[in-house]
């Protein structure tokens, strides 16, 4: 059922807020993630729709249980589930880096193992409407840029496409992947290199000191480093086939950070390097 419920909550404690969404507790065992008043119904139901899919499957995410309508707010009813983001504890524990690594790929390839359903959108297609809206590529370069996009081939998988450190929950019953508002139908090397990219230009805060700059660049090239070395081992891709999305991923995420000038300069130059080499 994918259709909204209208309904009445009494949201008296909240427990989380974003850029899309605020989240509610509806007592012990449910919480409400009710989304911004200018978010359209379609992203809702899609995140409801691909975490359905991946409980279904085995996988371990926050259990969706009701489309909802509250005034003219969407939201979905979820499991509740609490504990500290894979981010917070690397933080905590910079030792861990490892270990959280890994943990972060076995979690993926997991996912990337899952069928997508059919009502999820193509990534392709979701790369595409990105790549069309961004106001930042000139012509010259848009243009290669979806032409190489259209030869690229579909996939069945399940993808996140926002799989990163924060978006992974450790949970008393174990690590719990949130947050499936971009989850896609694609293949495993999209998604994988799509989160590799998120890690790779997430600029980090002028406001932080040199030092602590240096070492956080530090340990983020470590953590990517062996996540990707562990994802590739326990799901073999060829280089070939990774970097066929590189070129669309960056243009996708271009459209994402184009209210962030340090993430969109890097993107951009990445752009411009691939394509003067084409």
């Amino acid at each position: 059922m994918t259709e909204f419920t209208p309904m009445t909550f009494s949201l008296n404690q909240r427990i989380g807020n974003g850029r899309t969404a605020e989240v509610f507790a509806l007592g012990e065992q449910e919480v409400l993630k009710l989304y911004q008043p200018w978010m359209k119904p379609e992203p809702v139901r899609r995140e409801y729709i691909a975490t359905c899919a991946a409980v279904a499957a085995g996988f371990p995410a926050a259990a969706a249980h009701q489309l909802v309508q509250v005034g003219e707010r969407c939201g979905i009813v979820f499991e509740r589930v609490s504990g500290p983001s894979l981010l917070a504890e690397l933080q905590q524990h910079p030792t861990h880096l490892i270990a959280l690594a890994r943990q972060l790929a076995d979690l993926h390839v997991r996912l990337n193992r899952c069928p997508a359903p059919a009502e999820l959108p193509d990534h392709r297609d979701q790369m595409r409407r990105a790549i069309q809206r961004t106001e930042v590529l000139t012509a010259a370069q848009r243009e290669p840029i979806l032409a190489h996009l259209a030869a690229l081939p579909a996939g069945s998988a399940l993808c996140h496409g926002d799989f990163h450190p924060e978006n992974v929950l450790l949970t008393a019953r174990g690590p719990v992947v949130i947050d499936w508002m971009t989850a896609t139908r694609g293949l495993p090397a999209s998604d994988l290199m799509r989160s590799l990219m998120i890690l790779e230009t997430s600029a980090i805060p002028p406001v932080v000191p040199p030092l602590q700059r240096r070492l956080l660049t530090i340990g983020r090239g470590l953590l990517t480093t062996a996540y990707r070395r562990e994802y590739l081992r326990r799901l073999p891709l060829s280089a070939a086939e990774r970097e066929l999305w590189r070129l669309p991923l960056l243009a996708e995420r271009l459209f994402e950070v184009s209210a962030y000038p340090a993430e969109k300069a890097l993107i951009l130059r990445k752009i411009d390097q691939i394509l003067s080499q084409r």
